[in-house]
């Protein structure tokens, strides 16, 4: 991807933690609860799950960690399995 900065870390996919598809929105929600005003398409992060349990949880990958300003997908949150 041409990025110098980066680390791996083994994770898990969270099968019903997706992507919201948004053609316009008045208000949203962000990740961490707060209203945002949005006047265009956008896709934003569902709230993170309260509770993940091994069950929730589905394939095993490895993943690239990007510094924040080096992408145009920002995710800034991760849920934990407790």
């Amino acid at each position: 991807d041409g990025v110098e900065n980066f680390i791996e870390v083994t994770a898990y996919k969270l099968p019903s933690w997706k992507i919201i598809n948004s053609k316009k929105a008045k208000k949203r929600l962000n990740p961490r609860g707060r209203v945002v005003n949005v006047d265009h398409p956008c896709k934003f992060t569902p709230k993170v799950p309260s509770k993940v349990t091994e069950s929730d949880l589905g394939k095993k990958q490895t993943i690239k960690l990007v510094p924040y300003g080096n992408t145009r997908l920002r995710i800034a949150i991760f849920p934990v399995v407790k």
